[in-house]
């Protein structure tokens, strides 16, 4: 029997393990830690289970005393507590993500526990989004990608972050290979996919990332109980998707995982489309038609100036003068603020 610590125990997927592997008490003797007593709010569509009193500790990341005493005699850390919120700022991404990962390895080394699961993310390496045919991935545009390019991404690629919140967790895998290789603890990285609360496909593009309860579940659950001489390692989470960004096969062949559902059988959620959202592929934003947001007229756009279409296939044009915002070739009519269209000598007027 392995003892078991979860991490962030009351968020979606700490909730979700939690629940399967107290389900095993042959095999698992489980135990939770969170700031927060009780579930989070976000995770109430996947009906989160309640962990009992005397199975959870309730500390933050950065008591360092908390985290040691909830260590002693766990073999097994499984490390999901984090700040997920890429918009949150860098200070709580360097309290949750940064000092309090450090504080987790550290612990679970002084209190002598034989391995530690990382939750990474699957944003380390969105960086690799700037062909065309992962851009039309991130937008969503599967019509456009044929199965056999791009190459999905695999796990020995650098990683490519673009945000606060996918650099913290290259942190966290760092942090992995160092314990593994300095203190020899068993260190294996996990990077997540699109795990959403109502177990849907949540837009278009979501089918490239999205992962299934289960096999997060399934993934996190064969972490906890691969060899002991498996050092370090770096596996990507997701569901057996068409057209996944990255690819799962390392984790097939070393782990076993076998992956139950595709975004293409999976349900998807009424009325799915691109929004704004740190956390998903970066550079897509929902421009408001009738508003036009952020200097743009219409549908959904790449914010990149590098993007010379929007994730409709639509040719973009610049506004001319100084400004360089850009319209549509659709030429959906501009509000009577924007100048219009210059029709004169190549240089606007001033």
């Amino acid at each position: 029997m392995k003892t078991v610590l979860i991490t962030g125990a009351h968020g979606l997927i700490g909730n979700l393990v939690y629940a399967r592997l107290s389900a095993q008490p042959d095999r698992y003797d489980v135990y939770g830690l969170d700031k927060n007593a009780e579930p989070a709010a976000r995770t109430a569509p996947a009906r989160p289970v309640t962990i009992p009193p005397e199975r959870l500790h309730v500390a933050d990341l950065g008591d360092f005393a908390a985290l040691l005493r909830a260590m002693r005699g766990v073999h097994t850390v499984i490390h999901l507590a984090a700040d997920p919120n890429g918009r949150s700022g860098w200070e709580s991404v360097l309290a949750n993500n940064i000092i309090g990962t450090h504080n987790v390895f550290e612990a679970a080394r002084q209190a002598g526990a034989q391995r530690v699961i990382f939750a990474s993310t699957n944003q380390v390496v969105f960086g690799y989004s700037s062909d065309e045919a992962r851009r039309a991935l991130a937008a969503g545009r599967l019509a456009d990608v044929s199965l056999s390019a791009p190459r999905p991404i695999d796990h020995t690629q650098p990683t490519r972050p673009l945000n606060d919140y996918a650099c913290s967790k290259v942190f966290g895998e760092a942090l992995a290979h160092m314990y593994a290789y300095t203190h020899g603890l068993s260190c294996l990285c996990l990077r997540i996919g699109w795990v959403v609360p109502d177990d849907q496909v949540p837009s278009p593009r979501a089918a490239t990332l999205w992962c299934s309860q289960r096999d997060i579940v399934q993934v996190i659950e064969r972490c906890v109980n691969a060899p002991d001489s498996l050092r370090f390692d770096v596996f990507f989470g997701q569901s057996d998707n068409a057209h996944n960004f990255v690819d799962i096969t390392h984790a097939r062949e070393v782990l076993g995982y076998t992956p139950q559902d595709s975004a293409e059988h999976a349900p998807h959620r009424p009325g799915g489309r691109h929004r704004a959202d740190t956390n998903a592929v970066p550079s897509l934003a929902r421009c408001a038609r009738r508003q036009y947001a952020r200097g743009y007229a219409c549908g959904y756009i790449k914010l990149r100036d590098s993007h010379k279409t929007c994730s409709r296939g639509v040719r973009l044009r610049r506004w001319p003068g100084p400004s360089s915002r850009r319209n549509c070739a659709r030429r959906v009519p501009a509000p009577a603020r924007r100048a219009p269209a210059w029709s004169g000598p190549s240089r606007a007027p001033r």
